[in-house]
Parts: C-alpha cells; structure tokens; sequence
C-alpha cells in the first residue's frame, strides 16, 4: 500500500483546523497559545510527510 502524502498533510491541516474552530465556538481561546502552537504542529505535519515520503527499499 503506497500512503498519499498530500492526502495526510492536508488531512492534519484540516484536522487542526477543525479543532481550533471548535474551541474557538465553544468557549474563548488564547490566540497566545495558539499562535506558539501552530507553527509547532506545522513543522510536526511537515517532518511527518517527509519521513513518509522517503523511498524505501526492502
């Protein structure tokens, strides 16, 4: 089974997305908070779909 890198990248995106946007209906968020954890979770996604996406031989 080959994986869909785009697929999984964007798929983590919209998941976090999603989440914040539900936080965000259901009670006040920390923009603080969320502007130091984005570009963490960004770079976690984006090491992922590089570790995914290496060539590997058996």
């Amino acid at each position: 089974m080959k994986l869909d890198i785009a697929a999984f990248g964007l798929g983590a995106v919209a998941v976090m997305v999603g989440g914040l946007a539900l936080w965000a209906s259901s009670m006040a968020v920390d923009w603080a908070w969320v502007s130091r954890a984005a570009p963490i979770a960004l770079v976690v996604v984006g090491i992922a779909m590089l570790v995914l996406s290496r060539i590997r031989t058996h």
